[in-house]
């Protein structure tokens, strides 16, 4: 992220003091772990804040077995040219897909050696100092709960944390269902800390 923020910086309408960064989904571990080594983030709002990745991507795969490096053994393994010759009633498609963006954005060979690529990416929330709002929907489900309430309980600097519930229709991953509720507060969040409105 330096080089980012250092290109930001040059830009003469970036106020050097009120630099935010902002993580979605994936972004919640990127961005957390930005705010953790670059000393110029004035904020952070992670949405939802990740600090562990691998746990939190095996509680994605959790309902169709579970954490992959113990329930497929190497002999079952697969490569994205293998993905290809899967029948979709072994694996659905959107499966499919899903097996192809993370093995290619993590530049692994197979699907289990992402998996074991992925315990190499945690942040240790202590470690963020600056400004922070964290963001989780009640439907995320258990591990991003509980990684939500691990950031805000140890985040070494000022934290807001925020949960959304079904009843603002904003529960779901990332409050996809009410996109304008988690905008308008993470906007009115960035206005009060960083403008001191």
């Amino acid at each position: 992220m330096s080089p980012c923020v250092d290109l930001a910086l040059q830009r003469p309408e970036v106020d050097v003091d009120r630099l935010a960064l902002l993580g979605i989904s994936f972004g919640g571990y990127f961005m957390s772990r930005a705010a953790a080594h670059e000393p110029r983030a004035r904020a952070l709002v992670a949405n939802s804040p990740v600090i562990d990745l691998h746990a939190y991507m095996v509680s994605f795969v959790a309902g169709i077995g579970g954490d992959p490096e113990q329930t497929i053994s190497p002999e079952e393994d697969f490569s994205l040219d293998d993905i290809d010759q899967i029948s979709d009633e072994e694996m659905p498609s959107t499966i499919k897909k899903m097996s192809r963006s993370l093995i290619r954005r993590f530049g692994q060979r197979t699907f289990l050696s992402t998996f074991h690529y992925l315990r190499e990416f945690t942040v240790d929330p202590a470690e963020i100092g600056c400004l922070a709002l964290a963001l989780v929907g009640t439907g995320e489900g258990g591990e991003p709960l509980r990684q939500f309430d691990v950031f805000g309980a140890r985040v070494g600097g000022p934290v807001t944390s925020r949960l959304f519930t079904a009843d603002e229709g904003a529960d779901t991953h990332c409050q996809l269902g009410n996109l304008t509720l988690s905008n308008a507060v993470t906007m009115d969040w960035l206005e009060d800390t960083l403008c001191g409105r």
